[in-house]
């Protein structure tokens, strides 16, 4: 029995430590992109990230979702897009309770991009979508 609580906890601990190194890592793309980016609407891909249309019905699904679950009329939220085309970051420009925000999000986990491409490489990105 001890031992598995001992398991537990270091469990425990390095999930926590996991998200924190993720949420630092997150942190750091979004402030990256603020920089660069700033107040200005510039291109900085050859190809900017896109939506595949196999997301689509996600976005629709996330938008009801929204409607029902929050007062607002739409939702931001920037997203960070690996090389992959995979969401992996998220922050949202409204407040929104905490619980929402977490089905929000592993609903947004779900989206499928096509990736910022430079010089005919995949890279990350940052996305805006709205919900």
């Amino acid at each position: 029995m001890v031992k598995i609580i001992a398991l537990f906890c270091v469990l425990s601990i390095n999930l926590l430590v996991n998200a924190q190194v993720d949420t630092l890592k997150c942190e750091e793309s979004f402030t990256h992109y603020d920089t660069l980016l700033g107040e200005n609407l510039i291109a900085i891909w050859e190809t900017p990230p896109s939506l595949k249309e196999c997301s689509g019905q996600d976005v629709d699904r996330l938008e009801e979702f929204a409607r029902k679950q929050t007062s607002y009329e739409c939702i931001l939220v920037d997203m960070i897009i690996d090389s992959d085309g995979i969401p992996i970051c998220f922050r949202f420009k409204q407040q929104i309770e905490p619980v929402i925000k977490a089905k929000l999000t592993d609903k947004l986990k779900l989206l499928r991009f096509k990736p910022a491409i430079i010089r005919n490489k995949r890279v990350e990105s940052i996305y805006t979508i709205k919900i």
